[in-house]
């Protein structure tokens, strides 16, 4: 039986992706390298990689790393199969990696997309959930409608095959999760002077509030170039984070404070001579060395 497409990796994410497929009313096909339960699946299960590529148009990779597509590649098999396929690689990868993969799949005659995906499995098919993805245009255009089923605002970002690999790396991964573990600390430090809980979670929701808008002044100002404000520049950030870091050593006897790099990058900006302007202005400066 020819499906739809294919899901190659059926863990948590992956099952997710194929259930959006199948709730879309595609016909897929799946392979898992263990023989797991897959409890509200329906798709046929395909017996190799090869297999799997060659049940379908489209075949979608989401598996733990893009060293498993590259052992993969050892099959000559599995190289043939990719002939006339499409392949869109949904595993998180460095910009460098996403290329260079990208590269060899395209060698062996399939046309490629790079993506990720930045949700939670529970959140994958939503409308008003999406991936961003990159690779030829024409390759999009072809896919679009099938790769809908997956989130009702997946975005292309352009024929650059990194682009994805770079904005996850950088926001998903060193923003959201460096957000989220300086939160815990946060929380940790709060609750052990006596803070309840609720106020802990109120004044970090009310915050948050306040990061979204300062997210989008960081970014006018790096469109613009200009990082002058009336608001708290960087002199303004370093004396309260300053502050912050030294109360907060009771928490970090054995360990760096999250704020600590923060503080270094003010430092190194100050030192520039940029105290006057506003946290946008430390991004030029993140790799000159001013000792």
């Amino acid at each position: 039986m020819t499906t739809d497409v294919t899901v190659l990796g059926l863990g948590n994410m992956g099952s997710a992706l194929a259930r959006a497929f199948g709730r879309a009313g595609h016909a897929v096909a799946g392979w898992n390298r263990s023989a797991r339960a897959l409890e509200g699946l329906t798709l046929e299960i395909v017996a190799s990689p090869a297999a799997a590529v060659l049940a379908s148009p489209v075949s979608v990779i989401c598996v733990s790393d893009n060293g498993v597509v590259r052992e993969w590649l050892t099959d000559p098999v599995f190289r043939a199969a990719l002939a006339g396929r499409t392949v869109v690689n949904l595993n998180s990868s460095t910009p460098d990696d996403a290329v260079a993969l990208g590269e060899v799949i395209i060698g062996h005659g399939a046309s490629y997309l790079d993506g990720f995906i930045p949700l939670y499995p529970e959140y994958v098919g939503d409308p008003d959930s999406g991936i961003l993805y990159s690779g030829p245009e024409h390759v999009w255009e072809q896919t679009r409608e099938l790769l809908s089923a997956l989130g009702g605002t997946s975005v292309w970002m352009g024929e650059d095959v990194k682009t994805p690999a770079a904005l996850f790396m950088g926001v998903i991964v060193s923003y959201y999760h460096v957000a989220l573990g300086s939160f815990v600390e946060a929380a940790e430090y709060a609750r052990r002077n006596g803070v309840g809980l609720e106020d802990v979670r109120r004044a970090g929701l009310e915050i948050t509030d306040i990061v979204k808008l300062q997210i989008g002044h960081v970014v006018d100002a790096m469109e613009s170039g200009d990082c002058s404000t009336d608001q708290a520049h960087i002199d303004v950030h370093w004396e309260t984070v300053a502050m912050a870091a030294e109360a907060m050593k009771e928490i970090s006897t054995s360990r760096q404070l999250h704020a600590a790099p923060f503080l270094a990058d003010l430092e190194h900006a100050r030192a520039a001579g940029r105290g006057g302007q506003s946290v946008a202005a430390m991004g030029p400066l993140l790799d000159r060395s001013f000792d």
